[in-house]
């Protein structure tokens, strides 16, 4: 399949950028999307930026920076939403520090589309635990679709507590993510996306 790049965000904040392609959720239908991702020197906590282009594009971005775990790996992750209707969630692991990519051990799949780098991806939320298959396209980056098209997964998270575990190279790379998070919730409002925890809300 041919990976095309859609426009350059304008969110800036002095860090290089660089393209995140197709996802693939749970093994159901495939979506094209390409990302801006950013290489931060820093993030508190999660942050949101929303930025329009002059043709009317708009982008939402909600990011943080994990702290390194015991077996020294660190991950950046993003949730972005792309005019209004196509979410993702990006995670770049890395080793030690930003500058050294902790690669993510990925497997091939095919469908009428072609051959596809994927990865398997463990996440537990309320007492459940279930896979996602996320797309990969850089060694040691995973992109997984939250919405549209992808029910499944927001009628998962009952809760807003929801833990990731990627395999890389150097022992898995786990990370706890509060999604009741002010910045991560507006990211989902501008998207449309409401998981069952946000539903009494």
């Amino acid at each position: 399949m041919n990976f095309h790049d859609l426009q350059k965000t304008l969110i800036t904040l002095g860090a290089q950028a660089f393209a995140v392609v197709t996802t693939l959720l749970l093994g159901g239908c495939i979506q094209d999307a390409n990302f801006e991702k950013l290489k931060l020197k820093k993030i508190d906590g999660w942050t949101y930026i929303s930025t329009s282009s002059s043709e009317g594009h708009t982008n939402s971005t909600s990011a943080s920076i994990f702290p390194k775990d015991e077996n020294g790996n660190l991950a950046y992750a993003a949730f972005e939403c792309h005019n209004n209707t196509n979410l993702h969630l990006i995670i770049e692991t890395f080793r030690g520090n930003i500058n050294q990519a902790n690669p993510i051990k990925m497997r091939y799949a095919k469908s009428a589309f072609g051959r596809f780098t994927v990865i398997d991806i463990k996440a537990t939320n309320h007492q459940n635990k279930f896979a996602i298959v996320a797309q990969g396209s850089n060694e040691n980056t995973a992109a997984i679709t939250l919405h549209p098209g992808e029910a499944k997964l927001g009628q998962k998270l009952i809760s807003p507590n929801l833990i990731l575990s990627l395999p890389t190279e150097h022992m898995a790379t786990e990370m706890a993510i509060e999604l009741n998070n002010t910045n991560i919730k507006k990211v989902f409002n501008d998207c449309g996306f409401k998981p069952a925890f946000m539903m009494s809300n």
